[in-house]
């Protein structure tokens, strides 16, 4: 018998294959919305969401170089915890392009590029960016450091971030983010008289903060004082900035003064044969370099100690209350680090007088009288390094130093203070 081809069996057949066609067709639907509601879903949770990671950019232009810092945090109840930080540097600092402005923009253009390629495109324009200049800037006329923040400005204005400006960052703020930097990195911030003090070594200045006790508030100028609001206490430093007593400030001082008392003295910083021309004047050194003498040179025309007009004093008379009565361990970076660990392996403890220990050492080692360019001023930025800590500082031989370029893996600068400070709206 055949079957008939509308049989009840045939029917069925062909209903079970639409069926299946049907099913499959919602399945590839569902499929296709389901990866458009995640994709969406990892849109907001990365960048818009009230739990999503947050990226910060700072650009610390320094005299010597301009750096970005890009940080990342993760948002909690109490405010946000880092969860890293990348990094990139170019050279020189945008001092340097008080008369090229188009260089200035160019130098920048190269720090974002940098940005751009860590910060998710899709995060970008939720993602802040900050440019603060330092001492390499107050060094300069107003009318120079307005064509140089003018031009970085315009840069910021073109990138993909939101721009929070172009501006120079005051010495007094940058001793403070600095603290608030180490103190962060370290867990140090909710307990009073936990906190460390911090001395950070600049180009062209340097920056001395830690908390202060609150009878020390009552006799220092309101301007060497800082109060600053954490999530959990309210903290008072002091704080202050020795503009012109970073490493190169004070050693273009050192040769100026000495080059226009002692004409063409042997200048004794030097390693033994090395020349080096300041404007008109030739300096030399025709003897072994002599760690002593250069250090005295040091506290005879660039560290002096006038009368203190205070109850206490740092360089140069200025109010302070002693370092070294303070119960904070001392932590020292930038310069402190670069320049001690040129000559001597990261182990073992630090104390002020290993500035001197090294710094004796290197200065027995003598040019032939061709210049090196990583010892030729080596001899003088030891004497000085160890010079500001105790004559500058009143520290004495035997105080023990923590000197870091990095806590937790995370580079030690006032960026990371400054970027805390403007998402958790701490000053």
């Amino acid at each position: 018998m055949l079957i008939q081809p509308y049989s009840p069996l045939r029917r069925l057949v062909q209903q079970w294959g639409r069926l299946r066609r049907i099913s499959a067709l919602v399945l590839g639907a569902l499929v296709v919305i389901s990866i458009m509601v995640y994709n969406k879903s990892l849109l907001l949770t990365s960048c818009d969401s009230p739990h999503a990671n947050i990226y910060d950019i700072v650009i610390d232009a320094g005299s010597t170089g301009s750096r970005v810092h890009v940080f990342q945090y993760e948002r909690t109840n109490s405010g946000v915890v880092l969860l890293g930080e990348r990094f990139g540097r170019v050279e020189p600092g945008l001092s340097s392009f008080a008369t090229k402005p188009e260089d200035a923009k160019e130098s920048l253009r190269g720090l974002l590029r940098v940005a751009e390629g860590l910060v998710p495109q899709s995060c970008q324009k939720f993602t802040s960016v900050t440019l603060r200049a330092t001492a390499g800037l107050r060094l300069l006329s107003q009318a120079d450091q307005h064509v140089v923040l003018t031009a970085a400005q315009q840069t910021l204005d073109e990138s993909p971030f939101h721009s929070r400006g172009a501006a120079i960052l005051s010495g007094a703020q940058e001793g403070v983010y600095g603290w608030l930097t180490v103190n962060y990195l370290l867990q140090k911030l909710d307990t009073e008289g936990d906190t460390v003090a911090t001395v950070d070594m600049g180009g062209a200045s340097t920056q001395v903060a830690f908390e202060t006790q609150r009878t020390s508030g009552e006799w220092l100028p309101f301007n060497y004082v800082h109060k600053l609001r954490t999530p959990v206490r309210s903290i008072v430093m002091y704080q202050h900035s020795y503009l012109g007593l970073g490493i190169n400030e004070a050693k273009r001082k050192l040769m100026t003064s000495f080059a226009k008392v002692n004409g063409t003295s042997s200048f004794m910083c030097f390693p033994r044969g090395y020349t080096y021309h300041l404007n008109d004047v030739v300096l030399r050194n025709s003897d072994a370099a002599d760690f002593d003498v250069c250090a005295e040179l040091f506290r005879e025309h660039v560290i002096t100690r006038p009368v203190c007009k205070f109850d206490a004093c740092g360089a140069h008379g200025v109010p302070q209350p002693p370092l070294s009565l303070q119960p904070h361990p001392i932590y020292v970076f930038s310069y402190f680090y670069d320049r001690l660990y040129r000559f001597r392996e990261e182990q073992g403890p630090v104390y002020v007088s290993s500035y001197k220990v090294v710094g004796q050492e290197v200065c027995r080692l003598e040019s032939s009288g061709r210049p090196l360019s990583s010892m030729e001023t080596a001899c003088m930025e030891m004497a000085y390094l160890y010079t500001f800590l105790t004559h500058g500082l009143g520290l004495s031989d035997d105080t023990v130093l923590q000197v870091r370029n990095r806590i937790k893996g995370i580079r030690v600068s006032w960026s990371l203070g400054f970027s805390l400070s403007s998402l958790l709206q701490m000053d």
